[in-house]
């Protein structure tokens, strides 16, 4: 089994990542390229921020979303992905990602330099009848033969210092880099774009929506997706996301998922979210359900 098939497999559709009463609105683009729709009987101007967390209530109740990083933050993010190919292939990978603030640089508008790394994953797989379990911490010794060469390919990436940086409105600034064991620059081994969901330039309230297409080098096409605000309680926000990923040879039509994210109004970060949907894959019905959750720990 390919390394990139498998992280492809757990990534791809995290595209981030109640009631859905988005009112009628007009559209306008601002300066990050996504279209954002504010309500009938508001604009997007808004009076400035009041003092607060990094997702700020406005003097007209809306709220301006934004990533509040200190340097040193710290955060572990877990993504499970639940797969299932009509009767021949039942798939759930769950990967660990660490991450880290080294760097804030910018002023107004921050720039935040991430390093972190993909510190374990495991595998639990069934296609036509051959059953593969993984889990990285587990022992070579310990390991079947087949395991083991799972194992190989993915130590390949599992502990490799990742890097790249984000702007406070979650826009992804230059590139990522990754090195392999032996120092080898390597295709990146997820989309970053994937954790990170892009916030709209200005301030938004429950029932808007803004969209944002995105390039999916592991798609090979671009994915439109489009966020609505379910929720503002005064510790997150909850978002509701619908992706729209273009129609491959191998799916021969557009694939539609939903899902949300909630975020924390403390920093930003993304607390818990899901993805599901169904699709096609090789003339096959397939469900993809998916799940990730974030956590602080400095």
């Amino acid at each position: 089994m390919k390394l990139r098939f498998i992280m492809a497999a757990a990534l791809a559709t995290a595209i981030m990542s109640c009631k859905n009463d988005a009112k009628p609105s007009d559209a306008k683009t601002d300066s990050t390229g996504a279209k954002t729709e504010t309500t009938a009987d508001g604009g997007t101007e808004a009076a400035a921020p009041v003092a607060g967390d990094a997702i700020t209530e406005t003097a007209d109740g809306k709220i301006l979303m934004r990533l509040n990083y200190p340097k040193g933050f710290k955060q572990q993010l877990t993504y499970n992905m639940d797969m299932i190919l009509g009767s021949v292939m039942k798939n759930k990978v769950t990967m660990y990602l660490d991450m880290e603030v080294v760097s804030v640089t910018g002023g107004a508008k921050p720039v935040y330099g991430l390093k972190g790394a993909i510190t374990g994953m495991t595998m639990d797989s069934d296609a036509m009848g051959q059953k593969i379990k993984y889990d990285s911490s587990k022992k070579a010794a310990n390991m079947t033969p087949q395991e083991q060469a799972m194992d190989k390919q993915l130590r390949e990436v599992i502990g490799q210092p990742i890097t790249v940086s984000v702007d406070n409105t979650g826009k992804v600034v230059g590139k990522m880099e990754f090195k392999s064991k032996d120092g080898l620059t390597q295709n990146e081994p997820f989309d970053m774009k994937n954790l990170q969901m892009s916030f709209p330039e200005k301030p938004v309230g429950v029932g808007d929506t803004w969209t944002e297409d995105v390039e999916m080098k592991n798609l090979g096409g671009t994915v439109k997706n489009t966020y609505t605000v379910k929720q503002i309680t005064d510790n997150d926000v909850t978002i509701a996301l619908v992706t729209v990923v273009p129609k491959t040879p191998s799916t021969g039509k557009d694939t539609k998922l939903a899902g949300s994210y909630t975020l924390d109004r403390k920093t930003g970060m993304v607390l818990k979210g899901g993805i599901k949907g169904d699709m096609t894959q090789q003339g096959m019905d397939a469900t993809i359900d998916m799940s990730f959750t974030g956590k602080r720990v400095k």
